[in-house]
């Protein structure tokens, strides 16, 4: 049996990418008349997965604004405040160093908080400085005396 656009009643087509599919292959939505989103899974899937990879920074800082909160972690921070801090971190040839190890940072890099938001720190800019990847990976929870013997 089929409806008046020729596809049978436990289909339905793509808004997306065209296709006629089966019902189960389309998320719920209660806003819509037939009760279903107008496209597949797979398009949705797409879409959210093209978004995340254009906007990966802007995810990251949502997920770590989201963890401050959970630990009820006093403050926030902005991304001028990061800015700010990675202009202060930078040294007289216009290299950005990292805070822990000294060393010009040339690839990619994280934001850390010195005192780590699990062992009480804040989410307040003065807690936030710019580091390697691979020194934030090593540092951990670890205090700024337990990690490298660096003083705040």
């Amino acid at each position: 049996m089929t409806t008046i656009s020729g596809i049978p009643h436990d289909f339905k087509k793509c808004s997306k990418c065209g296709e006629i599919k089966p019902l189960s292959e389309f998320a719920r939505c209660a806003k819509s008349r037939d009760g279903l989103k107008s496209e597949c899974k797979t398009c949705q899937a797409e879409r959210r997965r093209r978004y995340y990879a254009e906007h990966a920074e802007e995810e990251r800082e949502r997920k770590h604004a989201r963890r401050a909160r959970e630990i009820s972690a006093p403050g926030t921070h902005t991304a001028a405040d990061l800015r700010l801090q990675a202009r202060a971190q930078t040294d007289k040839r216009g290299r950005l160093i990292c805070w822990w190890c000294g060393q010009p940072i040339e690839g990619p890099y994280q934001k850390d908080h010195r005192i780590p938001l699990g062992r009480g720190g804040s989410n307040w800019p003065e807690n936030i400085v710019i580091v390697h990847v691979e020194c934030n990976l090593s540092k951990g929870t670890k205090l700024p005396g337990e990690f490298n013997g660096r003083l705040l």
